[in-house]
């Protein structure tokens, strides 16, 4: 299959909507942090060249929500790639003891990509909403509702990602990595709730 920023919209939506099992809900969260930073970045090329005191801040948020829309367009692939890992792990052989072993350490290698990467795109889309926070202060007012869709988009984005995270958990043996995937997917929820809060709140207040 073609990298999935490479297909037409219409086929990756009747990708995602058929029986096929990628792109998933990891790729599909990261695709949908990438609109949201869209807006992000649409509403700083509207506010460049308004105002000279903040030309330069806003010409680097917005280059900036640019370069995180390449960093989730690389999560979606790895995420993809990661899933087609775990389930190879599944066809593995397993007629005799040492070729059980193998394929349970192989499983386990394959779960913790697969928690990682989701916890890297979330780690991304945390960076989205601290850059959206500093463009709902400094984006033109005319366009400063597309602030707001970017915010509820990275935010929903991050929390969504995260999913994937608790679904593989329970399969992963090591308890220390656990302990620490679930404490970092509480730190990102508990930021991003936090930035989201603080974005829409300077939103209402831009608007009025």
């Amino acid at each position: 299959m073609k990298e999935l920023f490479d297909l037409p919209l219409r086929k990756v939506i009747e990708l995602a909507a058929s029986g096929e099992p990628t792109p998933g809900g990891g790729s599909i969260s990261a695709l949908a942090g990438c609109l949201g930073l869209s807006m992000t970045a649409m509403v700083g090329h509207l506010t460049s060249g308004k105002n000279t005191a903040l030309e330069e801040e806003v010409k680097e948020v917005t280059g900036a929500a640019q370069d995180l829309i390449t960093k989730l367009e690389i999560m979606i692939e790895l995420d993809i790639a990661a899933f087609t890992e775990f389930m190879a792990t599944y066809r593995l052989p397993r007629n005799t003891p040492e070729e059980k072993k193998a394929r349970e350490e192989a499983k386990q290698k394959a779960f913790k990509k697969a928690t990682d990467v989701p916890l890297e795109t979330a780690v991304i889309l945390l960076e989205a909403l601290t850059l959206t926070r500093k463009m709902s202060h400094i984006g033109s007012k005319m366009a400063i509702s597309d602030v707001g869709v970017a915010a509820h988009l990275c935010a929903g984005a991050l929390e969504a990602v995260l999913l994937c995270v608790d679904i593989n958990l329970p399969l992963i043996k090591e308890e220390a990595y656990v302990a620490y995937a679930r404490a970092q997917k509480e730190n990102l929820v508990s930021a991003a709730q936090k930035l989201k809060a603080e974005i829409l709140t300077t939103v209402q207040d831009r608007l009025r």
